[in-house]
């Protein structure tokens, strides 16, 4: 994962997903879901 303007509670989901040792394939692909959960809840 990149550092690239995360915010506060991505930081946190992927700090989450590192100490359980979640893949970082599954932890792509997480954070995808949650992105574009929260861009199709704002617009």
């Amino acid at each position: 994962m990149t550092d690239e303007a995360v915010s506060p509670l991505h930081r946190r989901m992927i700090e989450d997903m590192t100490i359980r040792k979640f893949a970082p394939k599954t932890q792509h692909h997480y954070y995808a879901i949650g992105s574009s959960d929260v861009r199709g809840s704002i617009g």
